[in-house]
């Protein structure tokens, strides 16, 4: 289920490029029909995309649905001690808020690997 979030590539006269920003596609000259064929591969990408990056923000929030407890504990730290239940809030926020279309992963605490 760790598997990586796989970033859009077309290629353009033996140029592999990555993203659609808008400044990119100008300075790579299109005409209009190989643009919209780009921008209908890149839909297709974005929806395929979209179904695992759901399931790795469910995984995650499952993951980490344990340690939202009053008494959890992580390799024998009480969470609520110090600054990392905290950590571990915004984590899960950002996860609730992600929108994989457009963002990248939210980034796991650094002391939470799993």
């Amino acid at each position: 289920m760790r598997r990586v979030k796989e970033p859009f590539r077309y290629q353009v006269d033996g140029v592999v490029h990555t993203g659609m920003d808008q400044a990119n596609l100008d300075n790579l000259g299109l005409d209009e029909d190989r643009l919209k064929a780009l921008q209908a591969r890149y839909e297709v990408h974005i929806r395929s995309e979209e179904y695992f990056e759901r399931q790795w923000k469910q995984g995650e929030l499952q993951l980490t649905d344990r340690l939202m407890f009053t008494d959890a504990t992580y390799r024998g730290h009480k969470l609520h001690l110090g600054s990392y239940i905290e950590e571990m809030r915004q984590y899960r926020q950002q996860l609730r808020d992600y929108n994989c279309l457009d963002q990248d992963r939210p980034v796991r605490p650094w002391w939470f690997d799993g």
